[in-house]
Order: C-alpha cells, then structure tokens, then sequence
C-alpha cells in the first residue's frame, strides 16, 4: 500500500547528465551523487535538480574530497569561525553578505541592520584574523571559496561552525 507524503517533506531528485552509452552510466550517477551532495547549499524551488543546475558547486565537488574540503575551510574560515563562537561576533555572517553586497559596506550595513562602521570595523577584524583584506576583490577568492566549500561540507559534518552560514 502506497502512503501519501505530507506536505512538509519536499522530495527533491538529482540527475546526472544524460549519456547515450551504457558505460557512462557510472559517470552519470556519480554526477547525481554530487547533485545530493549539494542540494542543501543550493536555492532552488525545483523538484528536479540536475548536475548541469549546480554551477560552481560541479567543479568544486570534482575538485574536492570532503576531506580537502575541510582543511580549506580550516586555514581560511577556521579563524573566523572561531572568533564568531567565543566573541559572539558575526565576521563569517558579514563576510558573506559583504560579498553578496558586491563589496559595497553600506548595502552590507543595511542588509544586516547595522551602521557602515559596524561592518568597517568587522572587515578589519576579518583582514586581521585572515590577512587578506576582504575590500581588495583581487585577493578574496580564497574566502570566497572557502564560503562555498564550508556550504558543501561544513554545515552538513557541524564541524566547524555553530550555525549555517546563510
């Protein structure tokens, strides 16, 4: 006998590429895989997500073992992350939004109901912890990186964060 799924359970499906041999099948399923992997950092509404809808997430989940993953969210978030749970500061939280904001500290600030200062003063806290000034665009791809990998794997292990970033 079939149960009705509640309406509070989402069911999502995660396809690799199609493949018109039967020895890339593996290569597709692997790919659906890496879809699971990353269906809860991505924002999407669909029922169905395929491995060509993953964007940035494909080459870093061929490029990454969890494991390599980890360690790069450890030398570049691992200080902030850190800072964040014993200052109760929000440096990882601004970080994000910073970034999201295109670099720009007063739609930052108003993004995350606070004064431009405020975000000012948690970038120079970020450029001291990290050495690496979050205002020079140049040199951020390392933390930015690091953001998407700790979407990836550290808030599904809880290993180094109290909170998701969002």
């Amino acid at each position: 006998m079939l149960r009705r799924i509640p309406s509070s359970v989402r069911l999502v499906y995660a396809s690799g590429r199609c493949t018109s041999s039967v020895t890339s099948v593996w290569s597709s399923y692997l790919e659906a895989k890496r879809v699971q992997s990353v269906l809860h950092t991505i924002q999407s509404d669909s029922a169905f997500v395929c491995y060509d809808d993953i964007g940035i997430y494909r080459a870093l989940t061929e490029s990454f073992t969890p494991t390599l993953a980890m360690a790069w969210v450890t030398e570049w978030l691992g200080p902030l992350l850190r800072y964040d749970a014993s200052n109760r500061m929000p440096l990882v939280p601004t970080l994000r939004q910073f970034f999201a904001s295109n670099a720009n500290v007063k739609d930052t600030a108003r993004k995350l109901y606070t004064h431009a200062n405020t975000i000012t003063y948690r970038l120079e806290k970020i450029e001291s912890l990290v050495r690496v000034d979050p205002r020079n665009v140049a040199a951020t791809l390392p933390l930015q990186l690091g953001l998407k990998l700790y979407d990836w794997v550290g808030c599904e292990t809880g290993r180094l964060g109290t909170e998701p970033i969002s």
